[in-house]
């Protein structure tokens, strides 16, 4: 875990316990790619520009930026939500 993007490798996975990808595409690329064959789940998190209602990042201003925010929200509401079932899995 880290504070900064980090590009995934074949290295680092090979430490996974369990794949969590927020698409498909990101879990064929570590397994077809990378050669990860572990446990995998995928959440179907889309992209901020891919959510209903998204306000492109070129029309400048507040609407703008408060839109995005809410979006960002919306998408760490689903994170939290998916992370307390997992936990509930492994307890």
């Amino acid at each position: 875990m880290s504070w900064h993007q980090q590009q995934t490798t074949g290295d680092i996975l090979k430490g996974v316990d369990r794949l969590i990808c927020m698409r498909k595409e990101h879990l064929d690329f570590c397994r077809n790619e990378l050669g990860y064959a572990g446990t995998s789940e995928v959440w179907d998190i889309p992209d901020l520009n891919e959510m209903k209602g998204f306000i492109p990042f070129s029309t400048p201003g507040i609407e703008t930026d408060v839109n995005h925010i809410a979006l960002i929200e919306q998408t760490y509401g689903f994170i939290v939500r998916k992370v307390d079932e997992l936990a509930g899995k492994i307890k």
